[in-house]
């Protein structure tokens, strides 16, 4: 140890000799002993040095002088240190030595085992590059926090664990690399990464905390695999450039307001395996178009898709029995809805000031029991409702539906294949084909939300419309109508 600190003081004197800029060097060290770095570098160092590479066994003790070295003491008071780029890749973090971090309610937080980045390791040091050991199996809660000029962090695939916090407010980061060990993703964990623009959740992590990408308004793209079965409330919440996202047939579970204010999230595709959209999911999506509400969703939670002002058109699957308060609330853009059968109550405004809406399709014979202002500020006179053969009477005795002024029965139903008196209508390759109509008989083409795309006269007993796939019709025919999506 004397021979390796009497080379660093030769090197010290020779670059005051020279003239030479000491901070700007790259120092490494090989701590031989846990807890005695701070023997390896004279105190008129300490503060100078910019770049610090370790190998050898590091302690609390260590972690505190690091600390210390980085601009931020035990005690949370600003040092003078320069330290930015800090290499222990070769090193080991091991349990001892002192506590290296307190906080404002007296907990004191040590290297309390072995290869564990702790609790607040590097909170609110001035690093800008870190290369974690190749031996740290977990990050814990909040070991990087408010690191606001670290840009860059590449997760060594030892690590199985991130956890609460983080990499909360390193809003200096711009890219990071997670293991394909890693199972779990803490809440907070990058909330308010705020220049981080993509991310790639790993095949092994089965979940996504709360909060653990709020606010990160530079995200432009996350893939999130397989593997992922819940993502936690307001997990991507004001993620402001995040503009689609598929979510994959694992999750069975998405928190409340996961995508609320995702301004430009154009499109999303819910997995079968979700059974309800939780309380203000996508709350003020105001670039969401279109939604695919797979068939094993039962509910929609409150004001879930509420803000959405350039949703066009909403079809909700059969299985859904209930639509929360405000579910669709000021859905500006919306011109059709479709209602199934299974749906029995709507809450209060759940369909609220969708001010240009022009036709409800309504698959309930019996009117569903409504909240206060269900249907509030929709006109009324210009909306076209309509409800299944025989339940006319029933409609316009009950509250709020009777104020329609148009209310017309329809028989529709949407298969493949459908037969209806001596008309038959199914689904060909890129074609709808109609059997049996009547020579002259006028056959309709819609789209789903009632824009007339063409009308054919039939001239024999078969008729082929070709269509695009992916989208949603319906012919009308021999005073039948039919749906179908190709």
């Amino acid at each position: 140890m004397k021979q390796q600190m009497t080379l660093r003081s030769l090197l010290v004197i020779a670059s005051l000799f020279l003239g030479l800029n000491l901070h700007a060097d790259v120092v490494t060290i090989h701590v031989e002993t846990a807890g005695t770095l701070s023997s390896y570098i004279a105190s008129n160092e300490k503060d100078l040095i910019t770049s610090l590479t370790l190998t050898g066994d590091l302690n609390g003790s260590d972690i505190r002088f690091i600390r210390e070295m980085a601009g931020w003491d035990v005690d949370g008071d600003a040092t003078s240190g320069k330290l930015s780029v800090l290499d222990i890749s070769g090193a080991n973090i091991v349990k001892g030595g002192d506590y290296y971090y307190y906080d404002i309610n007296n907990n004191f937080y040590h290297t309390s085992d072995d290869n564990i980045m702790g609790k607040f390791m590097f909170h609110f040091t001035r690093l800008t590059s870190i290369t974690i050991p190749n031996s740290v199996t977990s990050i814990d809660n909040n070991a990087f926090s408010y690191c606001s000029g670290l840009t860059s962090i590449t997760i060594p695939n030892s690590v199985n664990s991130i956890g609460d916090g983080a990499f909360e407010e390193c809003s200096g980061l711009t890219s990071v690399t997670v293991s394909s060990s890693v199972t779990s993703i803490g809440g907070w964990a990058f909330n308010r990464c705020s220049r981080l623009t993509s991310i790639t959740i790993p095949d092994k992590v089965t979940s996504i905390g709360s909060y653990a990408f709020w606010g990160c308004k530079g995200l432009t793209s996350v893939s999130i695999s397989n593997s992922v079965t819940s993502i936690g409330t307001y997990a991507f919440f004001g993620c402001t450039a995040l503009t689609s996202i598929t979510i994959p047939n694992s999750v069975t579970s998405i928190g409340e307001g996961a995508f609320a204010i995702c301004s430009r999230l154009a499109s999303v595709t819910i997995s079968n395996g979700i059974t309800s959209i939780a309380a203000h999911s996508f709350t003020n999506c105001i670039k969401l178009i279109s939604i695919t509400i797979p068939n094993s969703v039962t509910s929609i939670g409150t004001y879930a898709f509420s803000g959405c002002s350039e949703l066009i058109s909403v079809t909700i699957p059969e299985g859904v029995t209930s639509i929360g308060e405000g579910a669709f609330a000021t859905c500006s853009g919306l011109t059709s809805i479709t209602i199934p059968n299974s749906v029995t109550s709507m809450g209060i405004g759940a369909f609220a000031r969708c001010i240009t809406l022009k036709e409800i399709h309504n698959k309930n014979a019996n009117p569903q029991i409504m909240g206060f202002n269900a249907l509030l500020e929709i006109d009324k006179t210009n909306c076209t409702l309509y409800v299944p053969e025989g339940s006319y009477s029933a409609y316009r005795a009950a509250i709020e539906w009777g104020d329609f002024v148009n209310i017309i029965e329809e028989d529709i139903t949407s298969t493949s294949q459908i037969q209806s008196s001596n008309i038959k209508v199914y689904t060909e390759a890129e074609a709808i084909v109609i059997e049996g109509a009547k020579p002259r008989e006028q056959i309709l083409l819609y789209t789903e939300s009632g824009a007339l795309v063409q009308t054919i006269q039939a001239t024999c007993d078969i008729v082929q419309i070709n269509v695009p796939r992916g989208h949603t019709y319906l012919i009308k025919t021999a005073g039948k109508t039919f749906k179908f999506t190709l």
